[in-house]
């Protein structure tokens, strides 16, 4: 009796040589660009959500459903909002790592289609201000969370 996992195999096998074949050639190559763009960026439109961390669950929140939608999403990966910078985990994020961590969301906006303004009960700090202007100058859809009034948002001096 052949093994079940073995016909997988076998077929896997085949269909990586064939691609291999297709790649090497003149058409290959633009066959691969079109494999990849498929792949890699198809339909599915990429956010980037904003806000500030101490609401986690609702990034986790907004984050399962837009993933179920068919979203790919981009959020903060640590949430140390607090005075001591200590993050779910309990570790104490120090300033040279707070700024890589927003570097590093500011690339992530950059990349993604829209972003999503996690605005529990409309509070938006200075940094998600400055986030949302970030999206503004690259010409990106922005949408939030919770209806909020857009323009009182830029306008606010105290965020809190």
């Amino acid at each position: 009796m052949v093994n079940k996992y073995e016909d997988d195999y076998n077929v896997l096998t085949e269909m990586c040589n064939n691609i291999q074949l297709v790649k090497q050639s003149k058409q290959g190559k633009a066959m691969q660009s079109i494999l990849d763009y498929l792949i890699f960026r198809g339909n599915n439109k990429i956010v980037c959500l904003c806000g500030s961390t101490k609401f986690k669950d609702d990034f986790d929140r907004v984050s399962e459903e837009l993933t179920l939608k068919g979203y790919i999403v981009l959020r903060p990966e640590i949430y140390s909002h607090n005075e001591n910078n200590i993050d779910s985990d309990n570790r104490c994020i120090d300033e040279r790592n707070i700024e890589i961590l927003r570097k590093v969301h500011y690339q992530k906006i950059y990349l993604a289609d829209e972003i999503i303004v996690i605005n529990h009960n409309d509070y938006i700090g200075s940094d998600t201000k400055n986030e949302i202007i970030y999206a503004m100058d690259l010409n990106k859809k922005i949408s939030f969370m919770e209806p909020t009034d857009f323009l009182k948002v830029l306008q606010k001096e105290d965020h809190y």
